[in-house]
């Protein structure tokens, strides 16, 4: 009986000593986009801040260039970024592209390239609604704690006939529930997936990844009481370049995180007899990380729907007569 009861106390200061190192609410999040032709570079459109409030920025860029017997022809690079950190998840997508079409024989080309980063620190408190036992669901006491995060987006572009793409999404992820000495599982897990892709002029695309999006799973050992403290960060980025030479061309990419890394919600949760038990678990955020996160409508909707149409554009250049074909 001494034995439990001194385990207890133990819990207990743990949890003050935890309680006080817990990390406050942070965000972070950049924004930046760039464009330009051959003779005319563009204005760079950059947004960046951090602090202790969510964060949601944009940055479009776009520049044109008339060039070939009157002007006739055309050359234009767009990019647009967009990253938002909020209590729950981050969301960063980033748009490129390229189009140089009309007349003559002059050489001209046109580039865009953007990029977004968002990053949240957070931490949250498990705590048993009803507790019939101290020493299995008071607060020190150990616990079982089994929840998800979820990584939704794509990638992807391309062009034709002369053009280069690329772009490349990172997403991170960890979570401490303290130094617990005794604690029957881990305490901390981390959880990483990129991908990169880069194409140039229809040849095959180098791709290369680790993980991939979905739904990720882990279960830990916690202390009731003890505040959590978890990160979420993810990042895009997309280049596109399209070059006219005697004929024209068009190139883009986009790379979606817009839905979302965010919080997937707790499974279960066990006291130290293994029961399941009903709980709280609020954050310093005020999010509820008893839910899941609910990424909203990807802001603003103008550079998502930018990406439709380029998309739309190089199905069309790519069934243009003499245009070249990806395999």
């Amino acid at each position: 009986m001494a034995g439990l009861q001194n385990r207890l106390l133990a819990g207990l200061g743990l949890s003050l000593l935890v309680s006080i190192a817990a990390a406050a609410p942070h965000y972070s999040a950049t924004a930046q986009a760039t464009s330009g032709t051959m003779n005319i570079p563009g204005t760079t459109d950059y947004k960046s801040d951090a602090g202790a409030v969510p964060l949601t920025f944009s940055a479009v860029s776009a520049q044109r260039e008339n060039f070939g017997p009157g002007g006739m022809a055309q050359a234009e690079g767009t990019s647009s970024g967009f990253a938002s950190a909020t209590p729950g998840g981050v969301r960063v997508f980033a748009i490129a592209n390229g189009v140089v079409q009309g007349v003559g024989s002059s050489n001209m080309n046109a580039q865009g390239g953007s990029g977004a980063n968002a990053s949240l620190d957070d931490a949250f408190t498990i705590v048993a609604n009803q507790c019939g036992n101290p020493a299995l669901c008071g607060n020190g006491a150990f616990g079982t704690l089994s929840f998800s995060i979820v990584a939704h987006g794509s990638i992807g572009g391309g062009g034709g006939p002369a053009y280069g793409v690329g772009g490349q999404w990172t997403a991170d992820f960890s979570m401490t529930t303290g130094y617990l000495p005794g604690a029957p599982l881990d305490t901390y897990v981390a959880w990483h997936g990129d991908h990169a892709i880069s194409e140039y002029n229809g040849a095959p695309p180098y791709e290369d990844s680790h993980d991939s999006f979905g739904t990720k799973t882990f279960t830990v050992s916690f202390a009731f009481g003890t505040p959590i403290n978890l990160h979420m960060a993810a990042s895009a980025t997309a280049q596109a370049g399209a070059s006219f030479i005697y004929g024209p061309s068009s190139a883009g990419f986009v790379t979606d995180l817009s839905h979302t890394l965010g919080w997937g919600g707790i499974s279960s949760v066990t006291d130290a007899g293994g029961h399941a038990i009903s709980y709280s678990a609020l954050g310093a955020s005020g999010f509820d990380f008893a839910q899941a996160f609910t990424s909203p409508v990807p802001e603003p909707a103008s550079p998502l729907m930018m990406g439709v149409g380029l998309l739309a554009l190089l199905s069309l250049s790519r069934t243009r007569p003499g245009a070249a074909r990806r395999p």
